[in-house]
């Protein structure tokens, strides 16, 4: 069972299907969204003038929605995440979801999803940034993009080690692109869609072996997409749900 959150859906893969789980208590857009064993946790999101601390998570073996009793230390939206093992890094991110005028961050928080505890790292990102794609490979964490501020979208992807909470920049994409959809395929890492000064239906391959963009991917997107929720299933298929074509519009 894939799960996609902002409403609470369930996609069961072999069928083709999609099934209502129900509905969260809220609406708001731009969460970070995380899966650890049977659950399914939401961190923060927002809306066009604020952005929430709430964490939120979705059982998929039992259907039960709940509320953790920890929330973030500030309120934020599109923030940049990735899990390993039991522990969700939360990079950055931003005060709402508007698409004219935001402030962004440089805090690293990581949760603990045995405990449900929540600890911001001394080590912060090398500037505010938000809307990051993130990947984990080989004790690593790589970071895709980012938009420092409406008008400033980057292209520099960094690499954070989780063993001495560090993080150096290591290379840049061929283009400035923020909330890409990010996949580790056989040890390499697809950098899908996105955004800069339009939508995007590239697709980048980067080899963090050798620390080097070959290009792009010769299947493109069939439409342009940013911020598209991924997941992938246990047969190896990977799945895009949603996201805007154009400001304001989506699938």
């Amino acid at each position: 069972v894939i799960v996609s959150a902002g409403g609470t859906w369930g996609e069961r893969a072999r069928k083709e299907g999609i099934t209502s789980f129900g509905t969260i208590s809220v609406s708001y857009s731009q969460a970070a969204y995380a899966s650890v064993g049977t659950k399914i946790y939401w961190f923060g999101g927002g809306t066009s003038s604020t952005a929430y601390t709430t964490i939120y998570w979705f059982d998929t073996e039992t259907k039960e929605e709940g509320t953790c009793s920890t929330t973030l230390p500030a309120g934020r939206a599109t923030m940049g995440c990735c899990t390993v093992g039991t522990q969700v890094y939360l990079f950055g991110g931003r005060n709402c979801t508007s698409t004219s005028n935001f402030s962004t961050y440089d805090t690293i928080y990581v949760f603990d999803a045995e405990t449900e505890t929540i600890t911001t790292l001394d080590t912060t990102l090398p500037y505010a940034l938000a809307g990051m794609g993130c990947c984990y490979h080989n004790s690593y964490i790589y970071l895709f993009g980012g938009a420092r501020s409406k008008i400033t979208i980057i292209k520099t992807i960094h690499k954070f080690d989780i063993a001495t909470n560090t993080i150096t920049s290591c290379n840049a994409l061929p283009n400035d692109i923020w909330c890409s959809a990010c996949i580790n395929c056989n040890g390499a890492i697809l950098v899908c869609g996105g955004d800069s000064t339009a939508c995007r239906r590239d697709i980048w391959y980067y080899n963090p072996n050798i620390n080097e963009v070959i290009g792009n991917f010769p299947n493109y997107l069939p439409r342009s997409i940013t911020g598209a929720g991924y997941a992938k299933d246990t047969d190896g298929r990977h799945y895009f749900f949603g996201g805007p074509s154009g400001l304001g519009s989506g699938e």
